[in-house]
């Protein structure tokens, strides 16, 4: 069973809990309505920064390539067989689309607002991005953890979310330590078994909050589907880090000084 966070005093004090929640209500009262399918694809696939990889499922993410066998065959492959493809197309930065005219043209507005309303409850933040992730039917993002805090807002069709109960067993400091923003070194623990996950079925609609530094992978169903997430780094509430994100900041000046050390 998943937590459902309703009001603005809630989100304040369980934002940087360790285990995932949903938002709704006055939290995040937003609606978007999706245009196209073949719409969406065919602007995304385009653009010289969009991310096309194969979606099959694995023990850990996909390294990107465009020069790969699945990136060039998408990209022109006919959209009445493109919205149907086993894929995964993601883009990082959806300002591209949000202009008048453009195919995610409400968005601006609506992530506006919620900028807005995170400022009035006593957020700030270093950096923020904006990406859509689709996923073909059967499409697979494996398991990897991010260092920042996530909104993910479904859009169309289903998918599932999917992190672990407890994530200090499966994604310890020492692990965070070795692991965090190196994805190609994340793989999935051997022994996490179904009765360590949680498991979410997102509808059109649903959003979720995902703590950074929390294991977790996402697939969809039987049809195409896509999300935005919207990532926060550096995220303070009155001026405060969460305490895994003061780690996350331990761990990147250790870094920095064995790489002057070399």
């Amino acid at each position: 069973m998943i937590n459902v966070v309703k009001s603005w005093s809630e989100f304040r004090e369980k934002w940087q809990a360790r285990q995932n929640f949903l938002l709704a209500d006055e939290v995040f009262p937003f609606r978007f309505e999706p245009p196209p399918l073949a719409e969406v694809i065919e602007a995304v696939r385009r653009n010289e920064r969009a991310r096309i990889v194969t979606g099959r499922r694995a023990d850990k993410s996909e390294a990107t390539s465009t020069t790969s066998s699945t990136y060039l065959a998408f990209r022109d492959l006919p959209i009445d067989e493109a919205v149907h493809a086993q894929v995964q197309l993601s883009h990082f930065e959806l300002n591209e689309f949000t202009e008048k005219g453009q195919v995610f043209e409400r968005l601006k507005d609506i992530l506006e607002r919620w900028y807005a309303a995170l400022t009035s409850h006593g957020f700030s933040w270093s950096r923020s991005e904006r990406a859509m992730f689709l996923s073909g039917p059967h499409s697979n993002t494996n398991y990897h953890f991010d260092s920042s805090y996530v909104l993910a807002w479904q859009i169309q069709g289903r998918k599932r979310f999917c992190f672990t109960k407890d994530p200090e067993r499966w994604c310890n400091a020492d692990v965070r330590r070795r692991q965090a923003d190196r994805y190609d070194q994340m793989t999935r623990p051997t022994g996490l078994g179904p009765n360590d996950i949680v498991e979410v079925e997102m509808k059109p609609g649903d959003v979720l909050w995902n703590v950074m530094l929390t294991p977790h992978w996402v697939y969809s169903l039987d049809e195409s589907a896509y999300s935005f997430n919207v990532t926060h780094w550096g995220l303070r509430r009155d001026g405060e880090l969460s305490p895994i994100d003061r780690e996350l900041d331990d761990i990147h000046r250790e870094r920095e000084t064995a790489d002057k050390g070399t």
